[in-house]
């Protein structure tokens, strides 16, 4: 929530008595212009810090989180910008004020007590040089650790619902101070999202006890604590993939959906449940389950306003990426949009390098070769880079197969050559060899064998180095027979193989030999299971070590010797 930045202390109002002459710049005249906009007495000879737990104790009675929460100031930006804050500031570092919190508020919930103090502890803690060095900010983030380790248990009490403002306008701040932090600092540790993760996940578990109460229309008032919930996920979501602990997210989904958030999901607001489904679909692109990835991403997408040009991007680069996987190339209306400038120069290489198999090309899309070293800078800051090349391959052979059909058709139909169209697998790994090799004709087309490597070559390159080489090893007939195999297998190509005295030949379906790979993907052997129900991180292995027992505890005590009967 955006804290108020008008130069009063939120729920405060200036009040001058009639007679009274305009007030100077001073402490003096602050503390005598502060009454309180509930309605409350106005005792102009309180000092300030009466007149702000005045209100605080108001908002409390009133049940009245939102004003709680714009009364809680946190960030350091907000405090030392509003006059009246930094007149209280003055007046607490002067005596204790822990005496005035329990005489205005009382002792009939101490737990309250206890936060309205550690919070004027932080405010009294808030420098001028806060952001000035790296270490000054490393003490203000301990002491916000402070007051939020002492907000958690009182948030998780059963009248904690009154601080949800408050817990959201923390969680916000500490995640975004402790990203901040981590990047100044250089810490490969990122001790400070550590701590941050920590201490919001504790959040959060709190929201998930509370019980809604049932209505018939519910709002986001009668949902309590769990009203901050999303906003405490996203916040834990930026700080996963940030530190690269992605498979957190998992727990964090599972979680929200066992709490049964997402039946009333559309009550938070746009922003929390775009950032949320934003979040979920890279989970699910992260664990290569794109269909619900490219879905959830479109749901997002649509979520933000037109004019949210840097956040539409930022979901359009990863709904692309999912697109192009599953066979579904952005169209040209949709790269023309403002907030796609620049991701055609980027996508569109990449997809025309698949519709012809060109493993050169989508070399050089990605940066791999070319002078262009910025591109793979892109595909590696955004984190698409390893996933585009392994997941590309399939449909890269898949577009070589097709092209090479593509030209010797003409052969076929000249020759008169009755039953299904054939290939040649030979002309398949002619044409693989050229792509997979350097630069070195101007023809694309070109299906010579003359730019093979002598075999008395005296000049020694490297592993991986060969002007034919497929993932630094000589390309071969078997290399091409696998991977046409694995197309088969898929549905990618429908035909089989058939042996001849001549070599291999590729048997073409008679109609539709090369179905649309985004049709291939709505068949029912794609069908993705939700990375949110099930822990699969540890590799393609992983299920069926669960079912092996691989991870389980095996109880013992019912378990006869070896050899007993009875």
């Amino acid at each position: 929530m955006p804290e108020p930045s008008i130069n009063t202390i939120p729920g405060v109002n200036i009040h001058l008595p009639p007679s009274s002459p305009a007030p100077h710049n001073t402490a003096r005249n602050e503390h005598q212009l502060f009454a309180i906009s509930s309605g409350m007495p106005r005792p102009f000879s309180s000092p300030l810090l009466t007149q702000f737990l005045q209100t605080i104790s108001s908002a409390r009675n009133n049940q009245n989180h939102e004003h709680l929460g714009r009364c809680l100031l946190l960030s350091p930006a907000s405090l030392l910008n509003n006059p009246p804050m930094n007149t209280l500031m003055a007046e607490l570092r002067n005596y204790n004020h822990k005496n005035s919190v329990e005489r205005v508020l009382g002792q009939d919930w101490p737990g309250f007590v206890d936060v309205i103090v550690a919070y004027l502890e932080y405010v009294k803690s808030i420098e001028s040089e806060t952001y000035s060095t790296v270490e000054n900010m490393l003490a203000w983030f301990h002491n916000l650790k402070e007051f939020t380790g002492v907000l958690n248990p009182v948030f998780n009490s059963v009248q904690g619902t009154i601080f949800v403002s408050v817990i959201k306008s923390v969680s916000a701040l500490f995640a975004s101070s402790a990203l901040r932090i981590d990047a100044l600092s250089r810490d490969p540790r990122c001790p400070c999202s550590e701590a941050a993760m920590n201490v919001l996940l504790r959040s959060f578990n709190s929201t998930l006890g509370e019980r809604t109460i049932a209505t018939i229309a519910p709002t986001l008032q009668t949902l309590g604590k769990k009203a901050a919930t999303i906003r405490l996920a996203n916040d834990l979501f930026k700080l996963y993939f940030k530190v690269n602990q992605i498979r957190l997210c998992a727990t964090i989904h599972s979680n929200i959906k066992t709490a049964s958030i997402p039946s009333y999901l559309d009550l938070y607001s746009k922003s929390e449940q775009c950032t949320y489904h934003y979040y979920h679909g890279r989970h699910y692109f992260y664990a290569d389950q794109f269909l619900n990835a490219l879905s959830t991403f479109e749901f997002a997408y649509g979520l933000t306003r037109p004019g949210d040009h840097q956040q539409r991007k930022m979901i359009a680069r990863y709904m692309i990426a999912a697109g192009i996987i599953l066979g579904k190339f952005p169209s040209h209306a949709l790269l023309a949009r403002p907030e796609c400038t620049g991701l055609g120069d980027m996508f569109l290489p990449i997809c025309h390098a698949i519709r012809l198999g060109d493993f050169r090309g989508f070399r050089r899309a990605l940066g791999d070769e070319g002078p262009d070293s910025g591109r793979k800078q892109f595909w590696i800051r955004t984190e698409l880079y390893l996933t585009l090349k392994l997941r590309c391959q399939i449909l890269l052979w898949r577009g070589l197969v097709r092209r090479t059909f593509l030209l010797t058709r003409p052969e076929q139909i000249a020759m008169r050559k009755k039953g299904p169209p054939t290939l040649d697998m030979r002309h398949i790994l002619i044409l693989a060899k050229f792509l997979h090799g350097p630069e070195r004709v101007a023809n694309p087309l070109f299906l010579g064998e003359g730019f093979h490597r002598d075999s008395d070559s005296d000049s020694s390159s490297d592993f991986g180095d060969d002007e034919t080489s497929y993932y630094g090893l000589p390309l071969e007939m078997v290399d091409v027979e696998c991977a046409i195999i694995s197309l088969l297998d898929q549905g990618f190509i429908k035909g089989y193989i058939a042996r001849q005295s001549s070599g291999p030949v590729l048997v073409l379906g008679k109609s539709d030999a090369f179905p649309p790979v985004a049709e291939l993907y709505r068949e029912e052997r794609f069908i993705e299971e939700d990375a949110m129900e099930s822990d699969n991180e540890g590799g393609p292995f992983s299920s069926n070590m669960a079912q092996a027992g691989g991870g389980h505890v095996v109880r013992l005590s019912g378990v006869k010797p070896i050899g007993f009967k009875g």
